[in-house]
């Protein structure tokens, strides 16, 4: 193979945003609730500011092909 890599580590330009929209979707039972959490926790970590919206359907249902 001809192909190189970027050397691990290598500095990536970076951009600071005033705000970002981030969304986390899955199936009920993909780790969405934990996925959310340890992003949060990890972002307030980093002197982030917060805010969380749980967006649960009227009905819980098992994903389809499941059953």
């Amino acid at each position: 193979m001809s192909e190189t890599a970027a050397p691990v580590g290598a500095a990536k330009a970076r951009r600071e945003l005033q705000r970002a929209v981030i969304r986390f979707a899955g199936d009920s039972g993909d780790g969405m609730q934990l996925t959310g959490e340890q992003f949060t926790t990890e972002s307030a970590w980093a002197g982030n500011d917060i805010a969380t919206l749980p967006n649960f359907p009227a009905e819980i249902r098992a994903p389809a092909g499941t059953l």
